[in-house]
């Protein structure tokens, strides 16, 4: 919690069960919504609070650590403090979450960033995502989960199907060579996904 101080204006961010005392010009000095939020004739400027029912309290107060100048620990940088960092226009701290869940993109998670990305702008992380996911379809759609996580995002498949075209391909003499047999059943897999894609756009 930062010190309370008569030096600048305050105000309080609450969330359900918890409240964060907090000194309005540090916010507005660091995200252009805090800041059109206080400069205004707004709910939030005359009562001196601002209601923020749509982030965690957790996800709350590590953005309000980054705001008053803290490092956060890796275990802090989440998905949803990305959204948060979005949401509030805390351009540093939405690109040192991008920096760190580009790196941590795995199997599990791949489809779930590249979904985040895709809502929030975040093109390091949508880049890092499809690229773990071309890299890896074969594997990825062994799942049969996948369909139900990119079925209401068919612009997200068309870009994978997009990205899986435009690999290159080898143009050494062993190229005329016959596939081999696992690259067969890769191409074949290739082919049913982006059947199985278009079939839903």
């Amino acid at each position: 919690r930062p010190p309370r101080s008569t030096l600048f204006p305050y105000t309080t961010l609450f969330r359900s069960e918890r409240s964060f005392p907090c000194h309005t010009n540090i916010l507005a000095a660091r995200s252009p919504v805090f800041a059109a939020m206080f400069a205004h004739d707004m709910v939030e400027s005359r009562k001196g609070q601002v209601d923020i029912p749509d982030v965690s309290g957790p996800t709350l107060e590590s953005m309000l650590h980054w705001v008053y100048g803290a490092t956060l620990p890796r275990e802090a940088i989440t998905p949803s403090l990305l959204a948060a960092a979005d949401k509030y226009d805390l351009a540093s701290l939405k690109a040192r979450c991008e920096a760190s869940l580009s790196r941590t993109v795995s199997l599990s998670t791949c489809l779930e960033m590249i979904i985040l990305a895709d809502q929030h702008s975040a093109t390091r992380l949508k880049s890092a995502a499809l690229a773990f996911i071309v890299r890896n379809l074969t594997t990825i759609v062994s799942d049969a989960g996948w369909q139900v996580q990119l079925s209401g995002h068919p612009h997200l498949m068309a870009q994978i199907i997009q990205s899986m075209a435009s690999l290159p391909t080898s143009s050494h003499s062993s190229s005329s060579q016959p596939p081999t047999k696992k690259r067969r059943k890769e191409r074949s897999e290739e082919r049913r996904v982006g059947k199985e894609c278009r079939s839903r756009w």
